[in-house]
């Protein structure tokens, strides 16, 4: 959680259409790669911030 996350929950923000999974940071398992990306691999472990 984060402090957007907290604001949407406190009603800061304008109510988001439910369901709705709060949260702009992630972190995965690379599931499938196009066949132009080079820097990826499936299985890779991955974070977004």
């Amino acid at each position: 959680m984060c402090c957007i996350d907290l604001a949407t929950i406190d009603g800061d923000f304008p109510s988001p259409l439910m369901p709705v999974i709060l949260g702009h940071e992630v972190a995965g398992e690379v599931y499938a790669v196009g066949s132009g990306v080079k820097d990826l691999r499936i299985g890779d472990r991955v974070v977004l911030s």
